[in-house]
C-alpha cells in the first residue's frame, strides 16, 4: 500500500514569507509502520523528532522537491495543513530536530494491566476557568479501556458552590453570576486572564443551567493510604462544607463517574485553584507491592510563595517495582511579554519540590525519575515580535489557524524557544500541537478566538526521561479537546506507553573466566562556567559527587566516593581519578544503569550552611562502556550542566574504561589495561577487587 505525500506551508521567518515544506509520508509494503520496540523509536521509517528542540530561525531555505505532477492544486489545498502526525515523517533540514510525532503502539504493546509489556498513561490538562463542569466527555476518557493511569491536572478550578436539595439526592450546583464574579476578581487579584463571560449560545450551554447532580457516591474514592478525617462532627450532624471541599467532592464525583468502577483514586494534591489526581487502574491496585514510594508536594509561586494561583503541585511513586513517574501540573505567569516570569516559576517550582525533601535526591530534582511528565496551563505565547500591533498581531495567527498552518505557530512558540536554548525544562520533550491553538477562546462550542489575546499553546503536556529509559517511552496521542465549552482554554490530552524499566542484575562475584569486576576511572575533569552558588559577587568552591543508579552497582564503599573541592572558582579543574566496580555481567546489564556526577558549592563549618547544588550531568553507561571494544578504551565527553531545568555551563572529562563491549567479547581487556600485570604503559591504574 503506497501513501499519498502531503504538503504542508511553511514560513522560515517573516509571517508575509511562504515557502514549502514536505512532508513525505512513510511507504510500506503491505504492513503498516511498527511501533518502537525495545531501545528504538519509530515513526514511519523516520528518525524521531522533537517539537521543542526544532528551531525555524534564521535557517536557510530548504531546497524542497517539486509538487508530483499527479497532485492537483485542488488535492493539494485538501491535503495541506490538517496533518495526521502519525501518518507522516516531516522532512527537516538537516541540521535540524523536528517533531517527536505520536505513533500507535503495536498489538502487543496493550496496558500492562491486561499482561501486556507496556505501562499506559493517560494525561488530561486543563484551565476550568473558575466555571462549573458540565461535561467532560471530550477531554476525560469515558470508562477506558487499555489503561493503567489517568492523570488529571486542573488549574483555576474554583468556583462557589451550594447544596440544594431535590428529592433525595444532594446536588452541587454552581452559579454562573458567583462564577463571573469569581472570574472577574481574581483575574485583577492574581493576574489570571479568565473574564466574565457569557457562553455562545449552544444545546449544551442551554442546559447547563439545569442543576448538575453528584454523580457517584465519594464512598472508596479517599486517596489510598490517605487519613482523611471524617465529614461528620461528633453530633452526628454534617457541618457546612467549604467551597473548597465542596469543588473537590464535586471533582472527584464527575470523575469517578467518568472512569467507571475499574478506577481508584491513587492520590491528589490541591493548593488553591490548583488540583492534580491520579486515578489507577484497580487491578494494579489490588496487587501487592505494586504503588511504592508514594509522595506528593507542591511549590506556590503567587505572592510571597504562599498565594496559590500560581504554582506546581507533583506526584510521584514506582510502579512494579521497577519504573518511578513524576507528574507535575503547573500554572504559570500569565500575559504576553511575562515570558521571564513563566521562567521564573517553572524554576520556582523545581527548586520549591527538591527543597521539600521528599522527591529522591534532594539535590537533583524532579528530573531524576525514570520519566517525569510536566504539564497544564504553562501561559507560553505566541512569539511575533516584529508585529507591534496586536489587531495585525491577531489577525496573521488566526489566518495561520484558518490554513491549518500549525506549524508555523509552533515556529514562535515561546516554550520552543526557551527550551531549545537551554533556559528552561532542558531535555523534555513534546509532541507537535497539531491542532488550533488553545487560548484564548470564547466559552461555548467551535473555536472562536479572543480579539484580546494573540492565540496560543498555552496548554501543554511535556515529557522527559532519564537518558537510560528515553528509549521506553512512545507518545500515542496529542490533541486538543475542543469539544469542552465552559474555559476560555481548549484542554489538552496526551497518552504514553511505557516499557517498565529494565531491572539489573547485581553480581556478587566475578563472572566466570574473569578476575576482576568492570571498572571505569574518572580523569581530567573540568567545569567551565559554573552557577555562581553563593550569589552576586561571590564565587564557588565545587565539588563532584558521583551518583550511581542503581546504587547497589558499585560497592558500598565506592558510594560516598567525592573529588576534592576547588576553592573561589567557576572554572575548576579536578585532579582527582576516582574509579568504581561495576558488578554487572555483561554489557546487556551494564547499559541498564548510569552516572550522574552532581556538582556541589562547598559552605564551610565557618559559615553555618548547609553544601549548595551547583548542576549535574547524568551519563548512561551504554554510552560510555561502548568504549570498551576500542583498543584505547577511552570515552570522552563535554556535556551541559543542567541546574533545576536550565544550562548552566559545561562539565567535561575522560573516562577511562574496562568493561564488557557491546560485542560481547569475552574476557574484556583489562590484561592489556592493568598495571598489576603491565608494569607500564596501563591506563587504567587497576585496584582490582577479586572475589
Amino acid at each position: 500500500m503506497q501513501r499519498a505525500p502531503v504538503w504542508l506551508t511553511h514560513t522560515p521567518t517573516a509571517p508575509n514569507a511562504t515557502a514549502l515544506l514536505q512532508c513525505s509520508a512513510s511507504a510500506y509494503d503491505d504492513k503498516p509502520p511498527t511501533a518502537a520496540g525495545d531501545g528504538e523509536k519509530v515513526v514511519g521509517d523516520a528518525s524521531p523528532v522533537d517539537f521543542l528542540t526544532c528551531s525555524f530561525e534564521d535557517q536557510p531555505t530548504t531546497v524542497m522537491a517539486e509538487k508530483p505532477a499527479d497532485i492537483d492544486d485542488e488535492a493539494q489545498d485538501e491535503m495541506a495543513g490538517g496533518v495526521d502526525p502519525s501518518q507522516v515523517s516531516i522532512d527537516w533540514p538537516e541540521d535540524l530536530q523536528g517533531f517527536i510525532v505520536p505513533t500507535q503502539p503495536d498489538l502487543e504493546a496493550l496496558a500492562f494491566f491486561e499482561g501486556g509489556p507496556k505501562f499506559k498513561v493517560t494525561i488530561c490538562s486543563a484551565n476550568i476557568g473558575n466555571k462549573m463542569i458540565r461535561d467532560m466527555d471530550d477531554w476525560v476518557p469515558v470508562c477506558p479501556e487499555h489503561t493503567d493511569l489517568v492523570v488529571l491536572g486542573m488549574q483555576e478550578s474554583t468556583y462557589k458552590v451550594k447544596k440544594e436539595d431535590s428529592g433525595s439526592d444532594e446536588e452541587v450546583v454552581s452559579s454562573d453570576e458567583d462564577a463571573d464574579s469569581n472570574s472577574e476578581t481574581e483575574a485583577e487579584m492574581t493576574g489570571n486572564e479568565s473574564e466574565a463571560e457569557t457562553p455562545r449560545a449552544s444545546a449544551a450551554s442551554a442546559a447547563s443551567v439545569e442543576e448538575e447532580p453528584m454523580l457517584a457516591s465519594l464512598e472508596g474514592q479517599t486517596p489510598r493510604g490517605s487519613r482523611r478525617k471524617s465529614s461528620f462532627s461528633g453530633s452526628g450532624r454534617a457541618p457546612r462544607k467549604s467551597v473548597t471541599e465542596s469543588v473537590w467532592q464535586h471533582h472527584t464525583s464527575k470523575l469517578a463517574h467518568q472512569l467507571g468502577g475499574n478506577f481508584v483514586l491513587l492520590e491528589e494534591k490541591k493548593a488553591g485553584q490548583m488540583k492534580l489526581f491520579v486515578y489507577i487502574r484497580i487491578e494494579l491496585s489490588e496487587q501487592t507491592g505494586m504503588v511504592t514510594n508514594l509522595v506528593k508536594g507542591s511549590e506556590n509561586t503567587g505572592v510571597g510563595h504562599v498565594l496559590a494561583n500560581k504554582g506546581g503541585q507533583a506526584i510521584s511513586f514506582t510502579l512494579n517495582g521497577t519504573t518511578s513517574f513524576c507528574f507535575v501540573n503547573s500554572h504559570l505567569a500569565a500575559h504576553e511579554g511575562k515570558c521571564d516570569k513563566r521562567n521564573s516559576n517553572i524554576q520556582e517550582i523545581f527548586e520549591g519540590l527538591a527543597n521539600t525533601g521528599r522527591f529522591g535526591n534532594k539535590n537533583l530534582d524532579i528530573a531524576q525519575y525514570d520519566h517525569t511528565f510536566w504539564f497544564g496551563d504553562m501561559n507560553y505565547r505566541t512569539a511575533l515580535p516584529e508585529i507591534s500591533d496586536k489587531k495585525l498581531k491577531h489577525k496573521v495567527v488566526t489566518d495561520w489557524v484558518a490554513e491549518k498552518n500549525y506549524a508555523e505557530i509552533a515556529a514562535h512558540d515561546e516554550l520552543g524557544r526557551e527550551v531549545r536554548e537551554g533556559r528552561i525544562l532542558t531535555g523534555f520533550h513534546s509532541a507537535p500541537p497539531n491542532f488550533r491553538p488553545t487560548f484564548k477562546v470564547k466559552r461555548g462550542e467551535g473555536v472562536e478566538y479572543n480579539m484580546k489575546r494573540t492565540p496560543s499553546y498555552c496548554d501543554r503536556v511535556l515529557w522527559h526521561s532519564a537518558p537510560r529509559h528515553e528509549n521506553n517511552i512512545i507518545c500515542s496521542e496529542f490533541t486538543s479537546c475542543e469539544g469542552f465549552i465552559t474555559s476560555d482554554h481548549k484542554p489538552v490530552r496526551a497518552q504514553f506507553a511505557v516499557t517498565p524499566s529494565p531491572v539489573m542484575e547485581i553480581i556478587e562475584h566475578v563472572a566466570p573466566g574473569e578476575s576482576i569486576f568492570p571498572q571505569i576511572k574518572f580523569s581530567n575533569l573540568k567545569g567551565r562556567d559554573l552557577h555562581r552558588a553563593d550569589g552576586p559577587g561571590f564565587k564557588s568552591d565545587p565539588y563532584v559527587v558521583f551518583l550511581c543508579n542503581p546504587p547497589n552497582l558499585i560497592p558500598e564503599e565506592q558510594r560516598k566516593i567525592t573529588t576534592k573541592s576547588i576553592t573561589q572558582t567557576l572554572n575548576p579543574d579536578w585532579v582527582d581519578e576516582p574509579f568504581f566496580s561495576l558488578r554487572a555481567r555483561n554489557y546487556e546489564e551494564l547499559e541498564k544503569g548510569s552516572f550522574t556526577l552532581l556538582i556541589m558549592d562547598r559552605d564551610w563549618a565557618v559559615t553555618g550552611g548547609a553544601d549548595d547544588t551547583m548542576g549535574n550531568v547524568t551519563l548512561a553507561l551504554r554510552d560510555i562502556c561502548k568504549a570498551g571494544d576500542t583498543e584505547e578504551g577511552i570515552f570522552t565527553f563535554e556535556e551541559p550542566v543542567i541546574r533545576y531545568g536550565e544550562k548552566i555551563g559545561t562539565l567535561s572529562g575522560t573516562i577511562e574504561v574496562n568493561t564488557p563491549g557491546p560485542s560481547g567479547v569475552v574476557p574484556f581487556k583489562h590484561s592489556a589495561r592493568c598495571s598489576t600485570t603491565v608494569a607500564a604503559g596501563a591506563n587504567l591504574g587497576c585496584k582490582c577487587v577479586v572475589m
